[in-house]
C-alpha cells in the first residue's frame, strides 16, 4: 500500500507540473504565496529593548523574552483571497503580526518581486492564530487562492506552501503530505482544526495547506492555514480550517463597511464616558505611538501608582507573556484614576482639529484642571497618541531610588494574601511582674499595600509579684514602723489578639526585604479569664523572596502590652514589656 501511495504521489506530481501555466498549480501558487515581514519603526525596537530590560528585572523572563525579536526582526508566510466585499486580503497567522501595525508584503514568484510596502494589520483573531492585512487598491484578483468547498477526509493528500528559514533568506518550499485527523480539539485552531504530515519549518507558519482539485482542471485551492508544528522535524502540523479562515474574513470585511469612520466628536464623548467608568474601557483608545513612548522608568512608576485591580491584571498579563497588554493598562488605569478625582466635573471643553484632519487635540475640564489628548487616525480609527496626564514622548519620568526599591518590595511581597508568623519572647522585667517565657503564633492576611490584619495566641509563664505592708509599734506607743512581705508566683497564661498592622516593605536588591511594622489590636486572657488587654507591638523584619509571591523572613520586636486588670471592682493597668524574635512565611 505504501508503494502504491508512492506511485500515485509521482503521477499526481507529474501532472500538475504539466499544468503549471494553469492558475493554482504549482508555480503559480508560489507567486500567489506571499513573503510577510514585519515593519518594525526605531521607536519600537527602543521601547521593546526598554520593556525586555523591566521585565527581567521584575523578574518575568518568559515576558521579556517575547521582545528580543524586535532587534533583529522576523517574517512569516501569507496568502491573498477574496472577501464577501470583493477585496483582497492577505492572511496569515497572528503570531507573525502580533504588536505590529504594519508589514511588507512580498511576492516572490519566479520573476521580478511584487512587493507592497505599509499594508495595515486590519484584525487579528483573540481565539485562533489568524491576522488579515488589507492589500493595496488594484491588487490583481489573480493573485488570490480560492478557498476550497470541499469537506477534508483522513489519509487524503495535501500540500503545504510557505517560505522557510535557509541561511538567513527565505526559501520556498511545497511539501506534501497525509490529513491524519480532520478534527482536532484545539481552542487555538478554532475547535476543529485539521492535523497533517505536510512538512514546514521556520517562516512557512501562515502559509496555506493546499489541496487538489478533483476537477477537470488539476489546481489548488486553499484548505487552511498551517499554524503550529510538533517533533523534531516538524513531521505532524496544524492547521486551521478553511471554515474559519472565510468567517473571519467576512467579519472584518463587514466591519469594515458598515459606515463611514467615526467623526471625532462622537470619539471623544465615547472616550468621556469610558474614562469615567473604567481602565478597561480605555485600553482600545491607546495607541501604539504612546505605546511606544513608555520606558522602563515610566512603567515602573505607572505601576507602583497603579490601582489595587490593575496590578492584579498586569501581573497576570505578565505571566502569559504579555507586555503590550500590561503596558496598556497601566496607561489607561492612570488616565481613569485621574478623572475619578473630580468625575461628577468632567466635561469636553474643546475639539481642535489640524488643517488636514487627521490629527485632534480634546481638552476636558475636570474639577478645574484641564486633561489634554492629542489624537490620530491609526488605520481608521482614532486613538490617543500623547497626554497632558503622562507625555512619555516629550518627558521622562525619573524614579527616586526610595520609590524604585519600595516599588519592588510592594510588587513582590505585599500583594501576598496572607502568612503566618512564629515568636519567641522574653519578658522584661518591670515593678511588678516578669514574663519568663511566650510563645506566639500569628496569622495574618493583607488587605492593602501597607495594610494588614491579624490574629495572634500566645501563651507562656509569668510571674506575678506583690508586696504585703504591716505596721509595726515601737516600745513606745508613738513609735512604729512599716515592714513589707514580698510575694510571687508563676502563673500560665494565654492570650488571644485581634488588631490591625501597617507594613511598610523596603526592597534591598531582588531578593530581600527589610520590612518594619506596627500593629495594635485589642484582646483578652483565655486563661485565667479575668484580664482585657490592649496590645501593641512594633518591630523590624528581614526577609528572603524565593519567588513573585513568597517570601520567609526573621524578625524582632517589642510590646509593651498594657493589660487592664479587673479585681474587686476595681480597675488598674499593668504592662508586661516583652522582647523577641520571630520567624514568618508570606504565601
Amino acid at each position: 500500500m505504501k508503494r502504491l501511495a508512492v506511485i500515485t504521489q509521482i503521477i499526481i506530481s507529474t501532472f500538475v507540473i504539466t499544468l503549471s501555466a494553469q492558475a493554482g498549480t504549482p508555480e503559480s501558487i508560489k507567486g500567489q504565496v506571499a513573503i510577510v515581514r514585519p515593519d518594525i519603526s526605531e521607536a519600537h525596537k527602543t521601547y521593546a529593548k526598554e520593556m525586555e530590560a523591566v521585565l527581567n528585572e521584575l523578574e518575568y523572563p518568559s515576558a521579556a523574552n517575547t521582545y528580543k525579536k524586535y532587534e533583529k526582526g522576523w517574517y512569516g508566510s501569507g496568502f491573498a483571497v477574496k472577501g464577501k466585499d470583493g477585496k483582497s486580503y492577505l492572511i496569515t497567522n497572528r503570531n507573525v503580526t502580533k504588536g505590529i501595525d504594519k508589514v511588507t508584503v512580498e511576492f516572490a514568484g519566479n520573476g521580478q518581486p511584487v512587493i507592497y510596502k505599509d499594508c495595515p494589520v486590519l484584525s487579528e483573531s483573540k481565539k485562533m492564530d489568524l491576522a488579515i492585512i488589507g492589500l493595496p487598491q488594484g491588487y490583481p484578483a489573480e493573485m488570490t487562492l480560492e478557498i476550497s468547498q470541499e469537506a477534508m477526509k483522513e489519509g487524503e493528500e495535501i500540500w503545504s506552501a510557505g517560505y522557510v528559514e535557509a541561511g538567513g533568506k527565505a526559501e520556498w518550499k511545497l511539501s506534501m503530505g497525509i490529513v491524519s485527523k480532520v478534527q482536532v480539539n484545539n481552542a487555538e485552531l478554532g475547535g476543529a482544526g485539521i492535523q497533517h504530515s505536510a512538512n514546514i519549518g521556520a517562516g512557512n507558519a501562515g502559509g496555506p495547506l493546499l489541496i487538489l482539485s478533483k476537477g477537470k482542471t488539476a489546481s489548488f485551492s486553499v484548505a487552511g492555514i498551517n499554524t503550529q508544528q510538533e517533533g523534531s522535524a516538524g513531521s505532524t502540523v496544524y492547521s486551521i480550517s478553511a471554515k474559519h479562515i472565510t468567517e473571519f474574513i467576512d467579519q472584518v470585511a463587514s466591519k469594515k463597511s458598515e459606515g463611514k469612520e467615526k467623526e471625532i466628536e462622537q470619539v471623544a464623548q465615547e472616550f468621556q464616558r469610558a474614562i469615567l467608568t473604567g481602565y478597561e474601557d480605555v485600553m482600545p483608545y491607546i495607541s501604539n505611538e504612546y505605546l511606544y513612548s513608555i520606558n522602563r522608568n515610566n512603567f515602573r512608576t505607572l505601576f507602583s501608582d497603579a490601582s489595587t485591580a490593575a496590578r492584579i491584571d498586569v501581573k497576570g498579563n505578565l505571566k502569559d507573556d504579555e507586555g503590550d497588554k500590561a503596558a496598556r493598562t497601566l496607561i489607561s488605569d492612570h488616565f481613569n484614576k485621574s478623572a475619578q478625582k473630580g468625575k461628577e466635573t468632567m466635561t469636553l471643553q474643546s475639539i481642535e482639529k489640524s488643517a488636514d484632519g487627521t490629527e485632534t487635540t480634546t481638552v476636558f475640564n475636570i474639577h478645574k484642571e484641564q486633561m489634554k489628548f492629542n489624537w490620530k487616525t491609526e488605520d481608521g480609527e482614532w486613538k490617543i497618541t500623547s497626554s497632558s496626564l503622562a507625555d512619555f514622548s516629550t518627558k521622562t519620568s525619573t524614579v527616586k531610588t526610595k520609590r524604585k526599591v519600595r516599588y519592588v518590595a510592594q510588587e513582590d511581597i505585599a500583594f501576598n494574601e496572607q502568612g503566618i508568623q512564629f515568636s519567641f519572647q522574653q519578658g522584661v522585667r518591670s515593678l511588678e511582674d516578669i514574663s519568663l517565657y511566650n510563645i506566639e503564633v500569628g496569622y495574618h492576611r493583607y488587605t492593602s499595600n501597607i495594610l494588614m490584619i491579624g490574629l495572634f495566641l500566645n501563651g507562656g509563664k509569668e510571674r506575678e509579684a506583690w508586696v504585703e505592708e504591716r505596721l509595726v509599734y515601737d516600745e513606745e506607743p508613738w513609735d512604729y514602723h512599716y515592714e513589707y512581705d514580698y510575694y510571687s508566683q508563676d502563673v500560665t497564661k494565654i492570650t488571644a489578639t485581634l488588631g490591625v498592622g501597617i507594613i511598610v516593605p523596603i526592597g534591598i536588591g531582588k531578593k530581600f526585604v527589610i520590612t518594619p511594622y506596627y500593629f495594635f489590636g485589642f484582646g483578652m486572657y483565655l486563661k485565667p479569664i479575668r484580664d482585657f488587654l490592649i496590645d501593641n507591638r512594633g518591630g523590624i523584619r528581614l526577609g528572603w523572596r524565593y519567588d513573585d509571591q513568597h517570601q520567609i523572613y526573621v524578625g524582632a520586636n517589642y510590646m509593651p502590652k498594657n493589660v487592664i486588670l479587673v479585681e474587686d471592682g476595681g480597675n488598674y493597668i499593668s504592662k508586661r514589656r516583652l522582647l523577641g524574635i520571630n520567624i514568618g512565611w508570606d504565601f
